[in-house]
Formats: structure tokens, C-alpha cells, sequence
């Protein structure tokens, strides 16, 4: 089945601040009034998800975003939403954070090493429409290294949830534990 979401209202704001190529900084709000807005919903079944329609939602958000050029020094990026997503009974809708967070740095070695930290967070997560179950804190740290070997070949090695946590992003689908990619570029 198709689903349409009708916004009824969608309204967002931002102001921007930005010195030459140093450094920006956005900040800002939105409300969003929308009808037949889908959500997923646990089964019976562990691991499968219906999808759902809430006939009204109120979305209230703001959100931030800053970026650092940091020159010699690196790049520095974070974007960051606090938002209330309700139906019109109060209840949150199941999996849109309370709050979540995404930053990252990255830094270019002079001897051709690209490396980047990167972490992910976010709480205040319902898994049912009823609001009986929340998901424990989400916190991912990752890295990634890059190393150009020649014009046309490069290595990279990928490294996600650095500490091991046990994350879920839904109900019952744990992220595996410590991961790491290893691959490579090749272009002709």
C-alpha cells in the first residue's frame, strides 16, 4: 500500500552566521502539523515491524549546526535536533529521538593519512505507540582512516562502535559489536 503524508503546516526557520570560509553556524526551528503519518510498531513476531499510520502529528523541533574549517588543523562538523514528535493523544511517536547528535573531525596528516573521529547519540527513544518501552541511550563512536598510495589507488579501514556498547536502533536489532571494514580504490 502507498502512504501520503499531508502537511497541514510546515513551518521552519533558521538563521545563519558565517565568517568567510572559517567557520558557519545555524540555528533554528521548526513545527510540523501533518495527517497520515506512518511509524513502525512491534509485532508478536521479535524482529518484525508493521507499519502504522497516526492519523495527526505535531512535530516541535530545533536544531543546530556548526562547522569549522579549521584550516591546517581540520574540519570539525556537528548537527544536533531536539524535537517532540506527538500524536494528538500526547503519546511520542515511536522512533524519533528525543534528541540526537551527529559530529565529526577530520584531519588530512601531511604524509597523505586522512583521519576521521566520528560519534553518533541520541535518547529519548519510544519503541510502541503506547509509550511503555525505551530504548536505552544510543552512542556509536567511529573512525575512519584513508591513505592514498598513488594517484589512482588508495586503502581505507573503517572502525564503528569503538566501545563496544550495545546499541539498538529498533526494538530487539542489536548492532554488532566492535566492526571494522578494511577496503580499497582503485581508479583508471
Amino acid at each position: 500500500d502507498n502512504v501520503f503524508v499531508k502537511n497541514k503546516i510546515n513551518l521552519k526557520a533558521a538563521i545563519k552566521f558565517q565568517y568567510d570560509t572559517y567557520f558557519e553556524i545555524v540555528g533554528g526551528a521548526q513545527l510540523l502539523r501533518a495527517s497520515n503519518f506512518p511509524f513502525f510498531q512491534d509485532t508478536t513476531l521479535a524482529g518484525k515491524f508493521d507499519i502504522n499510520i497516526s492519523e495527526q502529528i505535531t512535530k516541535v523541533a530545533g536544531f543546530a549546526n556548526l562547522l569549522f574549517h579549521l584550516g591546517p588543523n581540520g574540519v570539525l562538523y556537528s548537527e544536533s535536533e531536539l524535537q517532540l514528535t506527538k500524536n494528538d493523544d500526547g503519546k511520542y511517536i515511536p522512533y524519533n529521538p528525543l534528541f540526537w547528535n551527529q559530529t565529526s573531525y577530520g584531519y588530512l596528516f601531511e604524509f597523505g593519512l586522512a583521519a576521521k573521529i566520528k560519534s553518533y547519540i541520541s535518547f529519548g527513544t519510544y519503541s510502541d505507540i503506547e509509550n511503555t518501552n525505551k530504548l536505552p541511550m544510543y552512542f556509536n563512536l567511529a573512525l575512519e582512516l584513508g591513505y592514498k598510495i598513488s594517484d589512482n589507488f588508495s586503502i581505507t579501514l573503517n572502525l564503528e562502535n569503538l566501545l563496544n556498547k550495545q546499541n539498538f536502533i529498533y526494538k530487539n536489532y542489536k548492532e554488532k559489536p566492535v566492526d571494522a571494514i578494511l577496503g580499497f580504490s582503485y581508479y583508471w
